[in-house]
Parts: C-alpha cells; structure tokens; sequence
C-alpha cells in the first residue's frame, strides 16, 4: 500500500519544517524489457518513477506471497547488478532527494554487497552487506547525506554477482525537490492522493475532527465523514464508478478534491 507522508527530517537534511515525501511501491507498477514505471498523483499532480536496471534483461514485480510486490532482476553479468531511479513530473524531469529505500535479499546462500549513488557517482551509501533472509531499509549515511539532496537520478548498485536478482527493493521514498519552494503553500493544503483500488488518502496537520462531505458531480451530498487522524483513508468502494468531489472542512475553511473511482 502506498502511504503519503509527513516526515520531519530537519535532522537528516536540515530542513525546519515538515516535509513530504512520495512512497513508490510497485504494487501497481507497468514493466517494459528493462525499465519499470509507476504513476502517483500527489496534490492533482502527476508524478512517474523510472527503474532501468543496467542489464538488458527484463525486470520483473516479485510477489511475496501478500499480493505486496518487490522490484526484482531477472538477469545480467555482474557490472550490471543496479537500478537507476529517476523521476517524471508533469511529463518534464524532476530533481528529488533520495529518502530511503526496503529491501530483502530473498537468496538462500549469498551475502550480497550494495552501495548507492547520485548521479554524479557520489555515494550516498556506502557498502552494505545483506545476508540472505534478511530484510531492511537502505538509507543515507550521516557523512554523505547532502548527496542525497536534488538529485536527477539515484543509483542503487549491488557489487555481488545476482545482487539485484537475489535482492529485491520496494518502498522507494522520494521527495520532489519543487515540493521546497511551495512548502508553506503545501503545509496550509491538504494533502491527497489515491491508490491503486483508487481509495482517497488525505492528510493535513490539522485533519483530526475534520468534515470530509463526499459529493457528486451534480453537488449531490452522498456521504460525511469524520477524519480519525491526520492520515485518513476514504474508503470509495460502495461508490459507482465516476468523478466525485471530497469537501474537506477544516476551521471553517473549505478546500475541494476531485477523483476518480
């Protein structure tokens, strides 16, 4: 499941306020030969990642028995054991900072050895070591975390022969670097995207108690909700398909949301 997030990082990347981030799971993403995409829509914005593994073998989404899907090599010589990340917004290139990453080295015998890398080849990771069976996040190390910052690509390299066949990653944690500059606009706004069963998620600071009025095109009042939390999840599965509206009422301040079941 894809979550949106609010993270304070103002110890890892120096930043004072809240920041989001997007989380691309692969739960929904499209193979093509080598290269695997994924499309999330944060804030009415279209965002796609691009994974291009650097053998010319096909890529492949593993299944890990939950219906959760990691992002798995099927093939290459050793020098080519790495994935290059890159991010599309609004069909035009789109700087990021690397947050994080999970993997699982799902291998039964090798002890497999990755870094990871901006684009200019400055590591962001340093070698890790990742036995088989065992599972994590990869994350940036504290002595080269500013090269995790505004990146145009991001290289998760395995140094072991079938690194990334063995090892497999989900859960990458981008931040859009336009997200920056719009950071006080985007800290007054909730917060929106949707799954892939096409469930609305909203966050706000202030969402907790919240009125969520669920209407259709027609302005036809089909439901009101009560935000739980300041993560809430609208549940559309009893709606037809078409195009809703979310009124989200916040102290008496409205901000209408448009999707799609």
């Amino acid at each position: 499941m894809k979550h949106l997030y609010l993270l304070l990082i103002a110890s890892l990347f120096s930043y004072t306020a809240q920041a989001q981030f997007i989380e691309f799971d692969f739960d929904n993403a499209t193979v093509s030969g080598n290269t695997v995409t994924q499309d999330v829509f944060l804030n009415g914005i279209g965002y796609r990642l691009t994974a291009v593994h650097g053998s010319t073998s096909p890529g492949t989404l593993f299944d890990n028995g939950t219906g959760d899907l990691f992002l798995q090599a099927t093939g290459g010589g050793r020098p080519e054991q790495n994935w290059t990340f890159s991010l599309i917004k609004a069909g035009s290139s789109e700087n990021f900072d690397f947050i994080s990453v999970d993997y699982l080295n799902n291998g039964t015998s090798s002890v497999h050895t990755f870094v990871i890398a901006d684009d200019n080849n400055n590591l962001i990771m340093g070698q890790t070591n990742i036995p088989p069976g065992n599972g994590g996040t990869f994350i940036p190390d504290s002595g080269t975390a500013a090269n995790a910052l505004n990146v145009s690509s991001c290289l998760v390299a395995g140094l072991t022969f079938f690194s990334t066949m063995e090892t497999y990653l989900n859960n990458l944690r981008i931040r859009p670097v336009s997200l920056l500059s719009n950071e006080d606009v985007a800290l007054e706004q909730v917060n929106y995207y949707q799954n892939s069963v096409k469930n609305l998620f909203l966050s706000h600071s202030q969402l907790e108690s919240a009125q969520i009025e669920i209407m259709n095109m027609n302005g036809q009042l089909i439901q009101t909700l009560i935000a739980d939390s300041n993560d809430y999840e609208v549940n559309v599965s009893e709606l037809s398909s078409g195009m809703y509206l979310a009124q989200v009422i916040i102290d008496d301040q409205v901000q209408t949301i448009k999707f799609i079941k």
